[in-house]
């Protein structure tokens, strides 16, 4: 999907926060502002100006402290979502609170069905509730719903200070399902970038799109060992990182989904609420220097 907003800053001037549901496109200056919608959103809709970002919703409520759910079936119509009417989605939900790191509510949910959203935001609502006892009143809730695209693959790119990137890519989503994510792993540094180390890992599960979630399978024999993207392809990605992660502070963590020939920002973490690049990736990679075959892609 093609960006449909204007790149911005994160200077914008703070506002007491407001009160109730509030339901907002990655267009909308509140999602700039970071005590609604947290770092991770702010610097995702800062960056939806520069490059692809899938449809996308925002939901921001306090978590407060009675024990009414913070919104009901209808406190956000089905009418109101307006591109995502119909579509399958993902959520992603973070805890906001002043003057500490967002902090994640998981899991990511893909591929969910409108049907079932308002189950999916019970149960983030409940876990959220949990991890926020103590300080509910001070908390915001915040749900990124996204228009779900089944990926090809997917990239982690990891941009720290010192002009370094590093890429991991794996085939399908970036969601552990009880087998490892097996990553190819890409490190560049300087100015302008170059690679200074790769490994091409045998992956051998992905985790793809089912029928109403996701589900994982076997990847087939000939990509087992196939390099996910092209050299060429993966400098590119990390160049691009780079420039989208100076609209935010580094380091940052960018997730793309690979679709066709698109690169769709998905989401932009902080190292503290970093995790993904953490876990499920498989030890078992090959030292790759030099030309790499062409992207599978």
């Amino acid at each position: 999907m093609r960006p449909a907003h204007r790149a911005r800053g994160l200077g914008a001037r703070w506002r007491p926060p407001e009160q109730g549901v509030l339901r907002l496109g990655l267009d909308d200056p509140r999602c700039l502002d970071q005590k609604l919608v947290g770092n991770q959103v702010a610097v995702l809709a800062a960056a939806a100006g520069r490059t692809p970002v899938p449809e996308t919703v925002v939901l921001s409520v306090p978590v407060g402290t009675s024990g009414r759910p913070p919104w009901g079936p209808g406190a956000v119509p089905a009418t109101r979502w307006g591109a995502l009417t119909g579509c399958p989605v993902s959520i992603r939900s973070w805890l906001v609170r002043p003057d500490r790191p967002d902090q994640v509510v998981e899991p990511v949910w893909n591929n969910i069905d409108p049907a079932g959203l308002a189950e999916a935001v019970a149960e983030i609502t409940a876990a959220a509730r949990r991890r926020g006892a103590g300080d509910a009143a001070r908390q915001r809730l915040v749900l990124a719903v996204q228009h779900f695209r089944p990926a090809a693959a997917t990239a982690l790119v990891l941009v720290e200070a010192r002009h370094r990137v590093d890429v991991r890519l794996c085939w399908g989503l970036a969601e552990p399902l009880g087998t490892p994510l097996h990553f190819d792993r890409f490190s560049f540094a300087g100015e302008p970038l170059h690679l200074e180390g790769c490994a091409i890992a045998d992956k051998y599960t992905a985790t793809v799109a089912a029928s109403g979630g996701t589900h994982s399978v076997r990847v087939p024999p000939g990509l087992v060992a196939a390099p996910v993207l092209a050299l060429v392809e993966v400098t590119e990605l990390a160049a691009r990182s780079r420039r989208l992660a100076r609209v935010g502070a580094a380091p940052v963590e960018l997730e793309f989904a690979l679709v066709g020939t698109q690169r769709l920002l998905l989401a932009v973490r902080a190292p503290a609420t970093r995790g993904l690049l953490e876990d499920g990736s498989n030890a078992t990679g090959r030292p790759s220097h030099g030309p790499l075959p062409p992207s599978t892609a």
